[in-house]
């Protein structure tokens, strides 16, 4: 529901004849076709880059996978958790401990952005080559990138930060606090960091950089941690980020959708979906000058623009319905049987 809202659905099953010929008639118009197969599928399936350039020289293919494509894990299947593992992420955010995972599908998120660069990117070739061109991700290439400070090694370097099965931070005057009604997190990296700190406390908080680099759960930490105990959440807030300290409410996802400052920037807002009815979700990554942000369509089901697209693309009524009544193409009604194999996008002009 949030992450294909703004898009249209054509649902196509392409181990039909008719439907793989349909899709490379689509492409002949496309800018762009971005797969998240297993390495080799698309192949098998009859529409390749070398199949897609063959209609489209100027096609853009941007291809998915989860290990890569070579190697011995080039055609396994991966899943968010799964590299989070193999990654390193939950190694590195357990520390000592069990290894953690992230709730967040870190790396399917990270690996949507990055495809989007090398979309733009590649399009920025062709305009000054006219060349269209392939490019492939995995899912592990977005893990090791996301982690590209930790993941840096020379001589001397400074370890890690440790995580830990229960980490609420790094040391401790970056690390979270809890309140009588929630917690804060902190993130004072300065003596003038400390000093304001002090002073909204009424606590000296020792030596300065002493201080900066005691550990998150040693004197000092245990000292703050009975401060804030007692305290309301939001008012301890207001007060230390008034004094210039470094520091933030620690929101929950419900408390989200109600907090002021993120409604006055309209980072939400509600549409209507034809099957759930009202949903509440993130308006727009950015707004732009020249255009609105936002979304222009609710999230689709499977298939459900079907036959409207096709239809402006200039597909006449008999030859969607043949497409329809032998399956090649779908609509929600019949979206079920198609969901086991997977599917393709195309990005229209």
């Amino acid at each position: 529901m949030g992450c294909s809202r703004g898009k249209r659905a054509l649902g196509i099953d392409l181990k039909q004849d008719s439907a793989r010929a349909l899709f490379l008639d689509l492409a002949r118009g496309a800018d762009v076709v971005i797969d998240n197969y297993r390495l080799g599928v698309r192949d098998r399936l009859g529409i390749g880059y070398e199949a897609l350039k063959a209609v489209n020289p100027r096609i853009i293919s941007g291809s998915i996978n989860a290990y890569g494509a070579t190697g011995a894990r080039a055609e396994r299947p991966g899943f968010d958790p799964l590299l989070q593992a193999e990654g390193g992420m939950m190694a590195a955010q357990g520390g000592l401990d069990d290894p953690i995972l992230h709730t967040i599908a870190v790396n399917d998120t990270a690996t949507a952005a990055v495809v989007a660069f090398g979309v733009i990117a590649a399009l920025n070739a062709r305009e000054r080559t006219g060349q269209g061109q392939a490019f492939r991700t995995s899912l592990m290439a977005q893990s090791l990138t996301y982690q590209i400070a930790e993941m840096t090694r020379y001589a001397g370097r400074p370890d890690n930060d440790l995580g830990g099965r229960d980490c609420v931070g790094v040391s401790a005057l970056t690390r979270f606090y809890a309140c009588a009604d929630g917690w804060i997190a902190l993130a004072c990296e300065t003596e003038a960091d400390v000093a304001a700190l002090s002073k909204v406390l009424g606590e000296d908080l020792g030596a300065m950089q002493e201080a900066l680099s005691a550990p998150r759960d040693g004197d000092l930490a245990r000292r703050l941690a009975e401060m804030f105990q007692g305290q309301g959440r939001d008012r301890t807030a207001d007060r230390l980020f008034e004094a210039g300290v470094p520091c933030a409410p620690a929101i929950t996802a419900d408390e989200a959708f109600t907090f002021s400052w993120l409604l006055e920037n309209e980072l939400f807002d509600v549409w209507a979906h034809r099957r759930l009815g009202q949903v509440q979700s993130v308006r727009a990554y950015a707004d732009f000058s020249a255009v609105s942000g936002g979304f222009v369509y609710p999230t689709p089901d499977l298939g459900e623009q079907s036959v409207e697209i096709l239809t402006e693309l200039g597909y006449g009524p008999e030859k969607i319905r043949t497409l329809l009544d032998s399956g090649a193409i779908f609509e929600p009604s019949q979206s079920r049987a198609h969901l086991r194999d997977g599917g393709a996008a195309l990005a229209t002009r």
